[in-house]
């Protein structure tokens, strides 16, 4: 059991600096590279606009894998957009798999994170790390998957691009090790006739 214990401790121990890092890197404007509930991903905080200008540089075509904005609970989600269609909390409550809402004019998010068309992706995260990072620095991040070296995306750490983790200004330690294929969520936004249409699934 003692054994046990400090095994525990020192892995807390090692979330929590990275964690703190992590969140360093984010208030002073930078980039960071970090696994969701779905791929590794480039991330930033939102109220930087030349870190999401940086964001959209390393990312993959933008018309296939826009940016998304990550928060932390549908409360948090719901501060973003004008109006919760109540189809689209139902999905959000009853759906197992990661899911994506694409939203027209969102609030709160900046001019250069939004698709042409003025929309924006997105996700209530369900990483343990990811989501106490959004707790922590109490603002959302956009993120962006982390290309692989032939700009596709990468499904683990070991396939991301060795340019893209030298244009980031901390890489996060937690889950490196992993080896299984994480996939892009499933993505849905709701048609003028308040429709779902899933857009990837």
């Amino acid at each position: 059991m003692e054994r046990t214990t400090a095994r525990n401790s020192s892995q807390s121990m090692v979330y929590s600096k990275d964690m703190d890092l992590a969140l360093a890197a984010l208030q002073n404007g930078g980039l960071i590279l970090l696994p969701t509930d779905t791929v590794w991903s480039l991330a930033a905080l939102i109220c930087f606009p030349e870190a999401v200008s940086r964001l959209k540089q390393l990312s993959l075509s933008l018309e296939e894998n826009p940016l998304e904005l990550l928060v932390g609970s549908v409360e948090e989600l719901k501060r973003h957009v004008v109006h919760m269609h109540p189809r689209l909390e139902t999905l959000l409550l009853y759906h197992m798999r990661p899911l994506s809402i694409v939203f027209e004019d969102p609030i709160g998010v900046p001019a250069n994170a939004l698709r042409q068309d003025g929309r924006m992706a997105m996700r209530i995260v369900l990483d343990p790390f990811v989501r106490d990072l959004i707790e922590l620095a109490g603002i959302p991040l956009v993120a962006t998957p982390a290309p692989a070296p032939n700009r596709q995306v990468s499904g683990h750490f070991g396939g991301i691009s060795s340019e893209v983790l030298q244009q980031t200004d901390y890489v996060v330690k937690y889950r490196q090790g992993e080896r299984q294929i994480g996939e892009l969520p499933v993505m849905v936004q709701l048609s003028e006739e308040e429709e779902l249409d899933f857009l990837r699934e």
